[in-house]
């Protein structure tokens, strides 16, 4: 680039600007890595659209066009108080003309006559992205075109309201468009603008980058600045003008966010570089070093397989779903960083590594072939960018692992959430699990704690369905972790459900109800349920899951809606006014917390911003669908696919042996060849039905599932009744043998019995004097009782009264004492000094002080007036203190009538006048005196001695309680007694009787033992037959239990013709390439064993058997099919509808209806016919979907289910609403042993 200002040429690398994003915090998903190329591009694209010259961008899907074009936009204008501003486009199916002059008008004011100018006289951007995806209507035309090109030609718009022509000026078009074979639609339009093509990225380009961004995270400031001083060397050498390339790692390829990497950083990040050596240690150093070539060499293995994967298939129908792009990279990447942490060891690296390549281009392949050249090109890789690292080779080798992130949580729940480590990483600890037991018990016990609050769900846990569901745990982690499952091989619903569950994600789905007929209901809908999504999610922060099925792309606005989540968040147009308007005030609290400053477009964009957060889409298709690919790419493009395929036979046998592994009826090797014939069996109906005129969706994962468990449930069933057959004709032969001796011992039990009927009688004569004693101790006992109980009671009347007594004493003496403490309260603090500065008291003085004296020390203390009186009074606070704890002095009696001797001399009277000025504090402490010893002689006369009485008796009336008691238990246990014997006795009575039936049984057992004999002698030859074939039948059920679960699950939807095909060619063959037969047999009452129909044995090298020729003749499988009916439904029903003449081809029909036990069963009769048969048979409650007047279906569903009747849905065209739960609880109510 030549500089004007300095008048010299400057390296586009050196235009790159700062890069600088934080350290271990994974991949940002907003952020956009400059090169010299793309700095060339932007400047480009700035000269041409700031010279008001349009500009079109043109390049393949995945090279960053709309990332180019949004950061070029962002960093010309510079919000409200620019000059400039932009408005973006992005197309979809529904955007036409006048979408796109709705948004434009919104930007314009009126300046004069006719002419139009931006609001507030500033130029605008106005950038249409993807304009290959615009709306084509009727003429194969695109509206959105004539509208631009008629705004170039003629700088004005006409009006699509009133038709008036607009002068509209300041505008200049930005436009990308994904292929250049798209332009050939656009002559008109092409000619007005300035044509660019952007090519993909090259790989050295790609290196650099990926590099920077996994060092980053894995190594930090460190390992960038090696990094940044490896670089700087290269460059130096490198030709600065070579191509470079783009990455946006956002999920929708629409990065807003502006980051690179600034060369002439390069000597202050080295000297930074060089401190950080000298801290650390020569260990950590050699350990980043070998990470940062690890992850070079990762790095490089991956951008070159993926490169090799892009050009490695023809991309035809079956393979429209391999993109191999940037996109791609970034999920590999990001995933990476996203489980591990910077602590994480080099194994753990490269087994998450190798195992996100596996899933990302490995597990995308849909045939053998593919995945076998994808291997081929992973070992390739592996060996050219690890050679001589035998231990890394050796890791990425491994095969088979499992990876997860379910932890339980000290409550016991099971959740996959990110999560900070110990180091305050941010990781979602999906790694390596060599406990698959442990993950296997995680998810059943979080299937348990689901079924405890939701509808019940259950499906096998096998290792693919366990991967797949911590795979799905994962991925949702990140903010583009948006998710389409291809199940060409359909998967479980159950697991979906179980997946938000444990993630903690709501599960929010588009079925609506069959009586919701009309497009404006569709679309009212589907809006209203998406836009109280998205409130919940923005403001809420709830976490949900939109789920998407095939149906729902009918839905045209709800796939718009979806796209526009994924790729440019834009969501006004789901809004009105009002809803945008409250959805502004409700977060108007969250904007103020998060330090923003509130206006009407940061508080939206805060909105939209919790939205991508808190949604995540998850599309669920049951095959590779070319033309939703091709019709909407910018969401198959921009989503992380998974594709289930269907399983191969290694896969189908370890499937089915999760389900025989249980059955105790097969050793190890059985249940080996049993669950290989199940999955030869479903590879040639699946083989066949490809080859079928009428190929049918119905054989899949889930319907092998479905086989194998019907084959355990008949298997069980029919093994359990030769089981029970073989030991009911054992047990008679045992009868039989032992009979002789039976009779001989008859005799000796006859006399044994006797003699027991006499010890009988002899125990129950003493049982009788034993209970005649037991009554005598019981009424002795009852009498001590009596008495005991009256003393107690006494006892207990007369405890109220002294505690009342003492309860007035006390009250009393409290009284006394809060009367003692107010004398003191009152007494004048200068009275006492006078009365203790009296050197010659009066004797009445005298005598009073010496009385307080004996009753705050001792009677024996010092009490004269100037050793006693003065002392006690030399500190008048204390004095007054020690006056108020008269109550803590025990006094005797003694001590209290001396006392009371020497203030009995004291006479004063109550006014007394001309007196001393002390008199009034003399006269206080002379009544206090009086109280004080009031106090103590009640205290010490009734108080006490009445709580002492209380004690006493209340010690004594626990003392009686407790003797109470002894007499109650022995009264007890001697009526305890009295009821054994009495029983006993009873008892003993009833053996009596019983042991002179039994001998009167014998009597008779010894005549009729000889007649058993003869009977017994008859059944010898017909159960002995029984017995020598049980073994026989035993090994015959494999394959004959085979052959009729695959009728009833298979060959449902099939026509005659086909069934016979199975039933009589490929099936056969593959019991018979196993080693096995066909047997249909009953056991006869009369006859025995009786063979209805059997297998012939054949060497498969004696005849070859194609599709046109029949096993089997008319008859020979007329009587196939007969045994067959007869095998699954028992012989009463059986000879029941051939009594009531129903057809061979009814019947069969018939068969596969009333065995649809776990799953409810769909007939496809347009004509009608098995509707009275469904009636006689189920008597059913009918409900009509065709009937549009009837609105009361639910009703008749809730009769339905509280009668306990079956229902039967007529002209039912999908799973809508009404039905799917229904199903879905049908088919989880036998699993659960519920009852229907």
């Amino acid at each position: 680039m030549y500089d004007i200002d300095s008048h010299q040429f400057v390296l586009w690398s050196d235009t790159i600007p700062a890069f600088n994003p934080l350290a271990h915090q994974g991949i940002p998903n907003n952020i956009f890595v400059h090169t010299p190329y793309t700095m060339a591009l932007s400047h480009l694209v700035s000269l041409m659209s700031e010279n008001d010259h349009p500009v079109l961008l043109i390049g393949e899907r995945g090279v960053g066009k709309s990332s180019l074009i949004s950061d070029r936009l962002k960093a010309t204008c510079g919000g409200d108080i620019s000059d400039v501003f932009y408005i973006t486009i992005n197309c979809n199916a529904e955007t036409d003309g006048l979408t796109v002059y709705d948004k434009i008008e919104e930007q314009l004011q009126w300046k004069h006559s006719s002419y139009y100018t931006t609001k507030g006289n500033r130029k605008m951007f106005c950038f249409v992205d993807d304009l290959n995806l615009a709306k084509i209507d009727r003429s194969n035309g695109q509206s959105l075109v004539e509208l631009l090109r008629q705004h170039i030609d003629s700088n004005g718009l006409y009006s699509p309201f009133n038709s008036t022509w607009q002068h509209i000026d300041n505008i200049t078009y930005v436009v990308t468009i994904n292929s250049n074979k798209s332009l050939s639609k656009l002559n008109r339009l092409i000619k007005h603008f300035h044509i660019i093509e952007m090519d993909m990225p090259n790989q050295s380009d790609l290196v650099s980058i990926y590099s920077k961004l996994v060092n980053r995270h894995f190594i930090g400031d460190f390992g960038e600045s090696q990094l940044i001083i490896k670089d700087s060397n290269e460059n130096s050498q490198r030709i600065s003008t070579g191509k470079s390339s783009t990455i946006t790692t956002t999920a929708t390829d629409k990065s807003t966010t502006t980051v690179t990497t600034d060369r002439s950083t390069t000597s202050s990040t080295t000297t930074t570089t060089i401190g950080l050596k000298d801290k650390l240690n020569n260990q950590t150093s050699r350990r980043f070093e070998y990470i940062r070539l690890i992850i070079e060499r990762i790095v490089k293995g991956t951008v070159e397989l993926n490169d090799r994967m892009r050009s490695m298939f023809n991309i035809i129908n079956k393979r429209i779903h391999y993109v191999f792009s940037m996109k791609q990279l970034t999920q590999l990447f990001r995933n990476i960083c996203i489980s591990l942490t910077p602590e994480c060891s080099i194994d753990d690296l490269l087994y998450l590594w190798h195992h996100e390549l596996d899933w990302i281009y490995g597990k995308r392949l849909f045939d053998q072939i593919d995945q076998q050249r994808y291997q081929q090109l992973y070992q390739t890789i592996v060996k050219k960018y690890f050679t001589n690292m035998i231990n890394e080779q050796q890791a990425l080798f491994i095969k088979n692992q499992i990876f997860s992130n379910l932890q339980l949580t000290e409550s016991g729940m099971v959740v996959a959430n990110l999560s900070r480590d110990a180091q305050n990483y941010l990781t979602d600890n999906y790694n390596l699990v060599t406990d698959h037991q442990r993950i296997e018990t995680l998810i059943r016990n979080s299937i348990i704690e689901y079924n405890k609050e939701k509808p019940k769900i259950n499906f096998p846990l096998y290792p693919c369905y366990i991967e797949l569901l911590c795979r799905l745990c994962h991925q949702i982690q990140t903010v583009d972790g948006h998710c389409c499952i291809m199940a060409e091989g359909v998967i479980d619903p159950s697991i979906i459900d179980l997946f938000s569950s444990i993630v903690n994600y709501q599960l929010v789905s588009f079925k609506t109800s069959h009586l919701i007929t009309s497009n404006d209901r569709h679309q009212s809908f589907i809006k209203q349920k998406l836009t109280q999504t998205y409130i919940d999610a923005g403001i809420r922060n709830e976490k949900i899951i939109l789920l998407i099925t095939e149906e729902e792309f009918e839905h045209i606005e709800l796939i718009i809606h979806v796209t526009n989540l994924l790729n440019t968040e834009e969501m006004s147009s789901l809004f009105s006014l009002e809803e945008e308007t409250s959805v502004l005030n409700s977060v108007r609290t969250q904007v103020q917390q998060a330090g923003l400053s509130f206006s009407r477009a940061v508080a939206w964009e805060f909105f939209l911003r919790n939205v991508k957060e808190n949604v995540r889409v998850l599309i669920l298709m049951n095959e590779i669908n070319n033309k939703l690919c091709l019709d909407h790419p910018s969401i198959f493009n921009n989503i992380t696919l998974i594709y289930w395929q269907h399983w191969d036979n290694q896969t189908l046998v370890q499937n089915s042996l999760y389900h025989l592994k249980d059955v105790k009826w097969l050793d190890k090797s059985s249940c080996e060849n049993t669950a290989h014939l199940l999955a030869s069996m479903h590879l040639s109906i699946r083989t066949a039905n490809e080859n079928h005129t009428q190929k049918l969706p119905h054989i899949n994962n889930h319907t092998f599932t479905k086989f194998v468990e019907k084959f355990v449930t008949i298997f069980n069933e029919k093994s359990l009744n030769v089981y029970e057959n073989h030991c009911d004709v054992q047990r008679l032969l045992e009868q039989i043998q032992y009979q002789h001796e039976t009779a001989s011992k008859l005799e000796k039990e006859l006399q044994h019995e006797k003699t027991v009927l006499e010890e009988r009688l002899k125990s129950t004569e003493r049982m009788l004097v034993q209970i005649g004693q037991d009554m005598v101790m019981a009424e002795q006992q009852i009498r001590a009782h009596k008495c005991q109980t009256r003393r107690t009671v006494q006892l207990k009347r007369l405890l109220p009264e002294y505690e009342l007594t003492q309860e007035k004493n006390l009250y009393k003496c409290l009284a006394i004492a809060t009367d003692a403490r107010k004398l003191i309260e009152t007494l004048d603090m200068k009275s006492l000094q006078e009365l203790r500065s009296i050197t010659k008291p009066e004797q009445t003085l005298e005598d009073t002080l010496a009385a307080v004296i004996m009753i705050l020390k001792s009677p024996t203390a010092d009490v004269t007036w100037q050793k006693g009186a003065k002392r006690q009074m030399a500190n008048l606070d204390r004095f007054i203190e020690e006056t108020q704890l008269f109550d803590k002095v025990n006094l005797t009696e003694e001590q209290i009538n001396l006392i009371n001797g020497v203030i009995d001399k004291v006479h004063l009277e109550d006014k007394p006048l001309n007196q001393a000025s002390y008199h009034n504090a003399i006269f206080t402490l002379y009544k206090w005196v009086k109280r004080v010893l009031q106090y103590h002689s009640i205290l010490l006369k009734r108080v006490k001695p009445l709580h002492k009485k209380c004690r006493e008796i209340e010690q004594d009336v626990l003392e009686q309680d407790q003797k109470l008691i002894l007499l109650d238990n022995k009264s007890q246990a001697l009526e305890a007694r009295l009821k054994d014997l009495s029983q006993n006795f009873e008892e003993a009575t009833v053996d009596k009787k019983d042991q002179e039936e039994k001998v009167s049984i014998k009597e008779n057992q010894l005549k009729t033992a000889s007649q058993l004999n003869e009977i017994l002698s008859r059944e010898l030859e017909r159960t002995s037959k029984i017995f020598e074939s049980s073994s026989e039948r035993q090994s015959t059920l494999i394959g004959t239990c085979s052959i009729a679960s695959a009728f009833l699950i298979y060959l449902g939807p099939y026509t005659h013709g086909f069934r016979r095909l199975m039933l009589t060619v490929h099936w056969i063959k593959s019991i018979r390439d196993r080693g096995m037969t066909i047997v249909f047999d009953q056991i006869s009452s009369v006859k025995g064993r009786i063979i209805n129909w059997q297998l012939d044995s054949i060497e498969d090298n004696q005849i070859e058997i194609n599709d046109e020729q029949k096993l089997l003749s008319g008859s020979e499988y007329r009587q196939m099919l007969f045994s067959l009916v007869e095998f699954i439904l028992g012989d009463q029903m059986y000879l029941e509808w051939l009594s009531n003449g129903v057809l061979s081809s009814e019947m069969e029909n018939h068969t596969i209806i009333v065995n649809s036990i776990e799953y409810p069963p769909l007939i496809i009769d347009p004509f009608g016919q098995y509707d009275q048969w469904m009636i006689n048979y189920y008597n059913v409650q009918t409900i009509n979907f065709d009937d549009e007047s009837n609105h009361e279906i639910v009703m008749l569903i809730e009769q339905s289910f509280l009668s306990g009747s079956k229902i039967y849905i007529k002209n039912c065209n999908s799973l809508d609403s009404l039905v799917y739960p229904l199903a879905q609880w049908k088919s989880t109510s036998q699993k659960f042993n519920t009852k229907d």
